[in-house]
């Protein structure tokens, strides 16, 4: 039973601390790693490992969220993400960089409790009826985030540790809102604590779109700046191929959420699959130069991202408390799981074929995404 003025203060305090917090650990954490990796002259094969190690890291956490939560609270497990993360950025550069998965992985972990954590925290504090338009809110402000993490690396030299250390301080700065909101009591029930290893537990149209789109966002992520090294591109335009992916990603979830709605969730996904699927024919076909790269991935990047999004429509359709807590949990899992693998695979692809392989490997996936929709 808040005021008013209590529970704005609340609800703005979390969102300073969420949106600061996705700067560092993905707004920097999904771009500054495999550019800071490939200008020290690393593998697509060890590229791909680290950057799987952060999704990788990101399950567990999203794993062990409920249990945190529901033994600490939601104030203690999310300041512990965030300090691990924190830690780990500050540590990495004074590490060898073979030895990047470790802090890549406590990155995922922390980010992995602070979704659970705050999300939980800041939806049970909105009225029921503006919690669309507080979700709206949030989402946006986190693509924000993403973006300016990837534009810092446009303008700072990843060779060196700065950007690292600007990450770990913008997190720590963000834990500070956190005074101003309103404990709530965790609570949570088996279904948000269980988690099951059998296929058909996680099997779902809305799980596959989301995860079959993860696993190509991961990929790209990961490995765009080993195909613009390839092109004679250098690590500042790999920067700005993923700041335009992140700003696609950002500009497309309303239209796509506008389209779910009035056209229907079915329709929506064949659509954003066909034009991922005719983007990566686009960007194999043309002349790849930096400028033509750039429309193609912002497209791309708008309707892949958009995949997540249709997931979560799908599984709050016509769905309500544990099934509902099931179905959101659902995607999100297999959409973390295969967002690690995506990177994992394509890295070994492309270091034994080569960077042009990594826009045929995502063709087949899209493709694939086409054909479930379809069916």
């Amino acid at each position: 039973m808040l005021t008013p003025k209590r529970r704005l203060v609340s609800i703005v305090a979390l969102n300073i601390v969420s949106v600061l917090a996705q700067f560092g650990q993905y707004g920097l954490g999904a771009t500054l790693i495999p550019i800071g990796l490939k200008v020290r002259n690393a593998t697509p094969e060890n590229i791909g490992v680290t950057s799987a190690a952060l999704w990788a890291g990101m399950l567990v956490g999203l794993i062990v969220a409920g249990q945190l939560t529901r033994k600490f609270g939601f104030r203690m497990t999310l300041l512990f993400g965030v300090a691990m993360s924190s830690l780990s950025f500050a540590l990495m550069p004074l590490i060898n960089w073979h030895l990047w998965a470790m802090p890549a992985a406590a990155i995922g972990f922390g980010m992995g409790l602070r979704w659970i954590a705050l999300e939980t925290w800041l939806y049970s504090l909105v009225p029921t009826d503006a919690r669309g338009r507080i979700v709206g809110i949030h989402e946006t402000l986190l693509g924000i985030a993403a973006i300016l993490g990837a534009l810092l690396i446009v303008v700072i030299d990843t060779s060196k540790p700065d950007a690292f250390w600007i990450a770990a301080a913008v997190m720590l700065i963000g834990v500070f809102p956190l005074a101003f909101a309103t404990s709530i009591t965790a609570r949570t029930d088996e279904s948000q604590t269980r988690f099951s290893l059998k296929i058909k537990y996680w099997l779902g149209f809305g799980a596959i779109v989301a995860g079959l789109g993860g696993y190509v966002e991961g990929s790209l992520l990961a490995l765009l700046p080993v195909y613009s090294a390839d092109l004679g591109l250098t690590a500042k335009d790999a920067a700005w191929l993923l700041t335009t992916f992140q700003i696609g990603a950002m500009a497309f979830q309303f239209p796509i959420g506008w389209m779910a709605d009035h056209y229907g969730l079915i329709k929506t996904t064949k659509l954003c699959a066909a034009v991922a699927f005719a983007s990566l024919l686009f960007i194999i076909s043309i002349d790849q130069t930096l400028q033509t790269i750039l429309v193609a991935i912002f497209i791309l990047g708008g309707v892949i991202a958009g995949t997540l999004s249709l997931g979560i429509i799908w599984a709050i359709h016509n769905n309500t408390g544990a099934a509902l807590t099931h179905r959101v949990r659902q995607v999100s899992i297999v959409y973390t799981i295969l967002s690690a693998t995506g990177p994992f695979i394509s890295g070994f692809v492309v270091g034994h074929i080569g960077s042009v392989s990594l826009f045929w490997q995502q063709l087949v996936v899209v493709l694939v995404i086409l054909v479930v929709s379809i069916r």
